[in-house]
């Protein structure tokens, strides 16, 4: 059999597979509710119990376990119902790329396992050192241990902000308190060798398109830092745009919103070698996403296009709910003259017959809404007090508007549409149609 012929084999025996496989779906097991307080597995097709083990608390399947809850100890069961990981932990999380997160006590400290039920690492770590990194950085768990060991003042904590793909860590210290004013906060690039790649600096945003903001002032709160100069870094630590903008966003479709030190409380847009590719005359100006950008002029908000040329006229009031004027999936939030939030598409039209008090941005053809109060500190926005449900793309509400909290990560997370919302303390499972996992009392 000749070179092309092989080839031609595989590639019609991997469509071959692949096809079959979506003919046949595998089987989807979630956790069912029952009337006393109790979880089983059940087919998310037929509603059938697969599992009738009851348990305290559970989970979705990730990578062939479930972490479930017995007698106050979590631990991890196989799609046969067998407890494979004993029930120890205090709380664990799923398995991504075969390592999990687990915690042994109320301390919050926390170590890797694998699929295997082998410990990685004791659980010495704190919270806000893993956080933000993703299972598969390991190697930065071991070395925030050696940074905090080396080159971390006595006292103070490390908090890693942003781990790149080039060997190249983000990391914060801080003094381990907020009430000292300026509040001592570091911000730098080290490599894998424990050495600085980077000047030090007072604040730092995540890296987006390859840069991150960056700045020097006066930190007097966790969000407000005074007087500061802002710039941009590459992944190498190098200060590309000089710190000269009094506010400034991420990198977004390959612009930045920035509002200059000479020209305070005008907006416009910079690319990454810092030319201005529009002039800062706007009052306000949102991240370009899709590749609009809402920008507030005369106190009304509107949407431009990289050209400045206008796309939606200003017709929108001052943009001040949270998670509006930016596009997602072919849709924005928008305020309404009423003081509640809607969606328009891409011509300015109207989804939603009715608007809400709060919205998240479209992800994968839905989207939350809620009906409540926009909650406000001293720092700015501190949250939403209300009642929660779903919308598709037509604006259709997929559920009532009931759930005390629908969790997000499982919108983007989701392989299977399933979701977890909670009402009065009661987590269960929902599909994108609204359907419930659970009994009816």
């Amino acid at each position: 059999m000749t070179k092309l012929n092989t080839i031609a084999l595989i590639t019609f025996m991997v469509m071959f597979i692949s096809c079959n496989r979506n003919n046949k779906p595998n089987k989807i097991l979630v956790p069912f509710l029952k009337t006393n307080n109790k979880y089983v597995f059940v087919d998310s097709a037929t509603m059938h119990t697969s599992i009738d083990k009851e348990f305290d608390e559970c989970r979705l399947f990730h990578e062939g376990l479930a972490a479930v809850k017995l007698d106050g100890k979590w631990g991890y069961i196989n799609e046969m119902g067998k407890e494979v990981i004993r029930c120890q932990f205090y709380n664990c999380d799923d398995f991504y790329r075969g390592i999990a997160k687990y915690t042994d006590s109320p301390s919050y400290k926390s170590g890797f396992l694998t699929t295997a039920g082998t410990i990685l690492t004791p659980a010495i770590y704190r919270r806000d050192d893993i956080s933000r990194l993703g299972f598969d950085h390991l190697l930065a768990n071991a070395y925030c241990e050696k940074l905090i060991t080396n080159i971390i003042p006595y006292g103070y904590r490390i908090d890693l902000v942003d781990t790149l793909n080039n060997g190249i860590f983000a990391v914060r210290i801080d003094n381990g308190t907020d009430l000292e004013i300026p509040m001592i906060w570091r911000y730098f690039l080290v490599n894998i060798n424990l050495e600085k790649v980077s000047a030090e600096f007072d604040g730092m945003k995540e890296f987006h398109e390859g840069y991150a903001a960056v700045c020097r002032g006066k930190r007097m709160t966790y969000k407000w830092i005074e007087n500061a100069n802002w710039g941009f870094i590459d992944k190498s630590g190098k200060l590309q745009i000089p710190l000269k903008y009094a506010t400034v966003s991420s990198f977004s479709d390959g612009l930045a919103a920035v509002n200059p030190i000479e020209n305070q409380g005008k907006y416009g847009f910079i690319n990454q070698r810092g030319d201005w590719v529009i002039q800062p005359k706007y009052e306000y100006a949102w991240d370009f996403s899709e590749g609009f950008a809402a920008v507030k002029l005369n106190n009304k908000v509107g949407f431009i296009d990289k050209n400045d040329n206008i796309n939606i006229d200003f017709i929108y009031p001052n943009g001040d709910g949270v998670n509006t004027y930016i596009y997602s999936h072919g849709f924005a939030a928008v305020n309404t003259d009423n003081g509640k939030i809607n969606f328009i598409n891409k011509t300015g039209k109207l989804i939603c017959k009715k608007s809400y008090d709060h919205v998240e941005k479209f992800d994968d053809c839905i989207a939350l809404v809620g009906l409540g109060e926009e909650l406000y500190g001293s720092d700015g926005y501190a949250g939403f007090s209300g009642k929660w449900g779903l919308i598709d793309t037509n604006g259709k509400e997929l559920t009532k508007i009931k759930y005390d909290d629908i969790h997000r990560g499982d919108i983007t997370n989701s392989s299977n549409n399933l979701l977890l919302v909670e009402v009065n303390g009661v987590k269960y499972y929902i599909d994108r149609n609204g359907r419930e996992f659970k009994q009816e009392k």
